[in-house]
């Protein structure tokens, strides 16, 4: 599964998850005890390698602290029989934070922390338009 770009789709997530984590690619390579080497990790955040190995997946899933079956899904390792053609689910608060970085908190308190990143995208996003209405009323 990729996206309009090539990327896969499980590569721009694993690149998301990394970046979470304020990790670099040789972090990754370091903490995972040379399991995960750095160039094969960028290959395939960058859809040059776009079939990772459940293997592969399940170390990264347990150094990031992400669910291995997402993962496993968006790299297209899924059943045979398994053919769902509806869109993906929408993400929980657990799928959109990397758990490394909450796993002492409470299933509430995480989804208090994703209303707040939401109310600060909005603010940013209402700060934008004034903006521009500004901008444009001054012309």
């Amino acid at each position: 599964m990729t996206d309009d770009s090539g990327r896969s789709r499980v590569g721009l997530q694993l690149r998301e998850l990394r970046q979470a984590l304020g990790w670099s690619l040789r972090e990754v390579e370091r903490r995972s005890g040379g399991q995960v080497h750095n160039a094969y990790l960028s290959q395939i955040e960058t859809g040059r390698v776009k079939d990772p190995s459940v293997e592969l997946l399940a170390t990264l899933a347990q150094l990031y602290g992400a669910d291995l079956w997402q993962l496993m899904h968006r790299a297209g390792w899924v059943p045979e029989h398994y053919r769902d053609d509806s869109p993906d689910p929408e993400p929980t608060g657990w799928d959109l934070l990397p758990r490394a970085l909450f796993d002492d908190l409470t299933s509430d308190e995480v989804d208090e922390v994703v209303e707040y990143g939401k109310l600060v995208k909005r603010r940013r996003r209402r700060a934008a338009s004034a903006q521009e209405r500004e901008e444009a009323g001054g012309r």
